[in-house]
């Protein structure tokens, strides 16, 4: 959202960007997998299988958050190309209408738990578009204090019972009560580009590590996870560099 401020693309740049940084960085990860787990004569006897994994499911159960995101992005272009000619009012309005039709959707293509996260993309754009007035709101330590209970409280109904609602409502007050407690104290330190950078090569591997170990060990030894994660989200982190993807 920051970055569409600075400057609106063209619809065709903004495809090629996102799909250059979202889009094959998947694929990339994807087809490295797909080579490790397949044996070369498994793999030519399985080759549409496998480039139909690389190319849209990505054999791997928690990537169907990058095809949500693909999705969302399609209804953000919308929403970018045309807030600049509508009130603030009926921006707001605009975020709530596209939010609740593209939570339908995910709900129906994807699966029930993809549309969890639908309304954090929303949020996102509603802290830049609107920042002034929801910092204004969140400048008060009582409201943190009340987020901060209430994620708790939710947090032990999801231990106890598992109810995915429970576990919605939890991520979603836990963001919130983030967003409150930056906005009630500004926080200034620095990182290093690559912790950012390298943070998508986290979620793309960290679960192919998980189930290369898993038929190894059962229970896989925590820093045993922690070392192949690190040299998985390294060698993933710079080849994407080299390759410029």
């Amino acid at each position: 959202m920051m970055s569409d401020r600075r400057k609106h693309l063209s619809f065709l740049e903004f495809v090629k960007r996102r799909l250059v940084r979202v889009y094959l960085p998947v694929v990339f990860v994807t087809a490295v997998w797909g080579i490790v787990v397949w044996p070369a004569g498994d793999g030519v006897a399985h080759l549409p299988e496998y480039l139909y994994s690389v190319f849209w499911t990505f054999s791997d159960g928690i990537l169907w958050f990058v095809k949500a995101i693909l999705l969302l992005y399609l209804f953000f272009y919308a929403y970018s190309t045309v807030r600049l000619r509508i009130s603030p009012v009926l921006r707001l309005l605009a975020l709530i209408v596209g939010t609740a039709v593209a939570y339908y959707l995910v709900y129906h293509l994807f699966a029930g738990y993809c549309a969890i996260s639908v309304p954090f993309f929303a949020l996102g754009v509603v802290l830049v578009e609107f920042n002034e007035k929801v910092y204004a709101v969140c400048h008060s330590y009582k409201l943190v204090l009340w987020l901060v209970g209430i994620t708790a409280i939710l947090g032990a109904c999801y231990v106890a019972w598992g109810n995915l609602y429970a576990h919605a409502l939890g991520n979603w007050y836990l963001v919130t009560m983030l967003v409150a407690l930056c906005a009630w104290r500004q926080i200034d330190f620095s990182l290093p580009v690559w912790v950012g950078g390298c943070s998508y090569d986290i979620y793309l591997t960290h679960h192919k590590v998980q189930k290369f170990l898993q038929p190894i060990y059962g229970n896989i030894p925590l820093h045993h996870f922690l070392v192949g994660v690190v040299i998985c989200v390294a060698a993933s982190y710079s080849l994407r560099k080299l390759l410029r993807i």
